[in-house]
């Protein structure tokens, strides 16, 4: 009735697996390597993305227009409220954190319009 002393402790929490370690550092080789040298890339891959169409299912969630002043019939525009200057918007890519897989136009806008803190 004597169980192994390797399986007493992996169930006691004993030390932790190879494997996982192993799993763990190279998970953080990856993304220690993306930090370093992949966010050159990004606006690269922004830039290939196609733009937002204002009839697409997301854009028409958020009522987004192409043009900030074709907003001003929504109880949620307010005037110099733009794409160009939300939070949410890169200019150097023309990426937004709303439409991650679009561009959007800078003189566009949106119900997810948010201040800019910079």
């Amino acid at each position: 009735m004597h169980e192994p002393a390797g399986k007493m402790a992996k169930e006691a929490g004993g030390p932790p697996n190879d494997e996982g370690r192993r799993r763990f550092l190279r998970h953080g080789v990856c993304a220690s390597g993306l930090l370093l040298f992949g966010w050159r890339g990004l606006p690269a891959l922004a830039q290939d993305k196609p733009m937002l169409d204002p009839d697409a299912y997301q854009a028409r969630a958020l009522d987004y227009v192409e043009e900030a002043a074709n907003a001003q019939g929504n109880p949620a525009y307010q005037a110099g409220r733009r794409c160009g200057n939300c939070d949410f918007f890169t200019a150097s890519s023309q990426a937004c954190g709303l439409f991650p897989d679009h561009r959007v136009a800078s003189d566009g806008w949106c119900s997810g319009w948010t201040a800019s803190t910079s």
